[in-house]
């Protein structure tokens, strides 16, 4: 019988997004970490994005482009340096610079190629292909580096029940 090896976690520190007292974040749901070691982190229910140190000191706070984020649920990197937010309620994924400066919005509400309900996370492969956990289409959506609609897989198919959510 082969003996199992089991890794043991613990708990070093614990930040609740709160500062004598004060709500500073609610609902931080994805980190981002820089090469200057700071870390930008998604507050779902603050929609807001938070530049933080290690420390967890807030840095900078973005509230987003001019109409605000609508419930940011992941961040990713994208072509180097651009940051992706997929806006879990704003049914879309705004691109910003490194500095976190709005640059575009890839995506909108609906259900045929290009359209998304409820994007939950991203990922980017190596050809700087966009792929997006769509919750309420029950799918993943294909976009290219310039953010235009490739393709959706994840539907129903011969022997495949598809995606539920």
């Amino acid at each position: 019988m082969m003996k199992e090896k089991y890794m043991k976690l613990t708990e070093t520190g614990n930040f609740e997004g709160n500062f004598n007292g004060n709500l500073v974040f609610s609902g931080p749901v994805s980190i981002l970490p820089n090469m200057d070691g700071t870390l930008w982190v998604s507050a779902y229910n603050s929609n807001k994005l938070f530049l933080m140190n290690l420390n967890g000191k807030v840095l900078d706070t973005i509230t987003g482009p001019l109409n605000g984020f609508d419930r940011p649920l992941d961040i990713v990197r994208f072509d180097g340096d651009k940051i992706l937010v997929a806006e879990s309620a704003g049914d879309r994924i705004c691109v910003l610079d490194s500095k976190a400066h709005f640059i575009k919005y890839i995506g909108s509400k609906g259900r045929a190629l290009g359209n998304m309900v409820g994007p939950q996370y991203i990922a980017v492969d190596s050809f700087d292909r966009i792929y997006v956990t769509d919750y309420g289409n029950r799918r993943v959506d294909v976009f290219d580096k310039d953010g235009t609609p490739l393709f959706f897989f994840g539907g129903k198919q011969m022997g495949f029940g598809g995606l539920k959510g």
